[in-house]
């Protein structure tokens, strides 16, 4: 049947695509903790970037891409060191934060 009555121009079906729960043969889920963390440090970099100096549009696309380079991973102590990398990224964009508004509060009040 044609999905044009739903909106879509192509006429072949969409690819099913394997998730944990449809019964394929994937590898065993990540350890939950791991999943938690890796969940929450994306989430912390999200709320991050809403006050991120190219704007929102420039930092969303580039954390997605660089969480989903690293979503193939399996090895419980590679997760971890990405965890690391990207708490040393939050930490660094902190201290972006912190020295532009030092750099604004100097400038206002040196300047007088």
């Amino acid at each position: 049947m044609p999905y044009g009555y739903l909106g879509l121009s192509s006429t072949k079906p969409r690819r099913k695509i394997a998730t944990a729960h449809s019964g394929s043969a994937m590898s065993p889920p990540l350890n939950p903790e791991l999943r938690r963390q890796v969940i929450t440090i994306y989430k912390e970099l999200l709320n991050l970037g809403k006050d991120y100096p190219q704007g929102f549009d420039y930092f969303r696309p580039r954390l997605h891409r660089a969480f989903m380079a690293n979503a193939h991973l399996e090895d419980a102590e590679q997760i971890r060191q990405g965890i690391a990398r990207a708490e040393f990224v939050r930490k660094e964009i902190e201290a972006l934060y912190y020295l532009k508004r030092y750099r604004a509060l100097r400038k206002r009040y040196d300047g007088a």
